[in-house]
């Protein structure tokens, strides 16, 4: 098997010490840490109360209103990181080998507080009462967990203007 250079030419970090490549930076610099008494749900069930959330990403700060409600906030962090990392690359695709240049994000676990959200709402009111749009979060939720090992020709369709 040939060993093959992989060149990282652009980064889109969205993490709880800072967002963005000089914000990220800035929270390594000053050996930030992030974990805190959870805010994003009770965790009063659970031994552990403590974690390192995300609090200052605001999604509509980098995607349209529409696009950023069809997206579980999982969704919102691969689409945005891929775009931070495409406007830091100064890549222009049009003038690149799309089987060569790739995108790759990492989470424990994407994808599933909508989900849960109106799974609740199923329970207390009925299915009449679910969201039309969650068929969509998930299917795009999905689309975005394959920006892990997809080419940039799918992120460019629906990450650039």
């Amino acid at each position: 098997m040939k060993k093959r250079r992989v060149v990282i030419t652009g980064i889109g970090p969205i993490t709880p010490i800072g967002l963005t490549r000089d914000g990220f930076w800035s929270g390594l610099q000053w050996q930030r840490s992030a974990v805190r008494s959870l805010t994003r749900f009770d965790p009063s069930q659970f031994r552990s109360h403590n974690a390192a959330e995300i609090n200052d990403f605001v999604p509509t700060d980098h995607l349209e209103q529409k696009r950023a409600k069809r997206l579980d906030r999982f969704g919102q962090f691969s689409v945005v990181g891929a775009q931070m990392a495409l406007a830091d690359a100064n890549l222009d695709l049009s003038k690149e080998d799309k089987e060569r240049v790739g995108a790759n994000m990492g989470t424990a676990l994407g994808g599933v507080s909508y989900a849960e959200s109106q799974l609740a709402v199923y329970l207390q009111q009925g299915i009449r009462a679910v969201d039309a749009t969650l068929a969509l979060t998930v299917s795009e939720a999905q689309r975005a967990a394959t920006l892990r090992s997809s080419s940039v020709s799918w992120v460019r369709t629906p990450l650039m203007p």
